[in-house]
This record gives structure tokens, C-alpha cells and sequence, in this order.
């Protein structure tokens, strides 16, 4: 490890601890169920076949995939939590089509 890289660590150090101690002074301000926190989760479902559609009498088989969009599902969740642990308010949940964006409503 360099000379500057251990520079740079302890300074990222130094501004993590400077940035926690900030934020522990202000949330003395608040109550728990008045500090929330969100993220964003992403997951992908990858759809996986043991089969595949060919002749009786063929001797070689060979199978493509035009795009990963055909064979996989992407979903996001995004909860907002309180500092008690309570999910806040609905969850918002981004269901991805196989098509790669989500298919117009019925009810429009």
C-alpha cells in the first residue's frame, strides 16, 4: 500500500466519523418515529427451463436466446422505515415485464 493511499484512508476515515457525529447531533431533534430511512432493492428473477423443443430423429440440438429480457424478471422495492423498525406509508414496488417495461393498465 502506498504512502498516499493510507493518506486517503485516513482521511476517508476522518470524514465518516466528522459526518456520524453531525448526523447524531441532529437527530437529537427528532423522535424515532420522525427519522426514516429508504432504499432501493433490486432483484432479478432468472426463469430457467429444462427443456427443450426439437425433432425425434434430430442428432444435434441447438438453442438461442434473442434477449436476457426473455428469460428474466426485474423488480424493485423501495420501503421507507422509521428508526423503530415501522414501515411507513406504502411500499412502492416496480414490477419489470418480460418485455422490459411494464404493459399499459386495463383500467386506463
Amino acid at each position: 500500500m502506498t504512502k498516499h493511499a493510507l493518506n486517503d484512508a485516513d482521511d476517508i476515515e476522518q470524514s465518516a466519523t466528522d459526518f456520524v457525529d453531525q448526523v447524531k447531533t441532529k437527530m437529537q431533534h427528532y423522535t424515532a418515529e420522525e427519522i426514516m430511512n429508504i432504499d432501493q432493492v433490486g432483484l432479478e428473477k432468472e426463469l430457467h427451463s429444462t427443456r427443450i423443443l426439437s425433432f425425434q430423429s434430430e442428432t444435434l440440438t441447438v438453442a438461442t436466446i434473442k434477449s436476457t429480457n426473455t428469460v428474466s424478471h426485474c423488480y424493485t422495492v423501495q420501503p421507507i422505515i422509521n428508526l423503530t423498525g415501522q414501515i411507513v406509508g406504502p411500499i412502492y414496488l416496480c414490477l419489470e415485464e418480460f418485455n422490459g417495461h411494464i404493459g399499459q393498465s386495463k383500467f386506463n
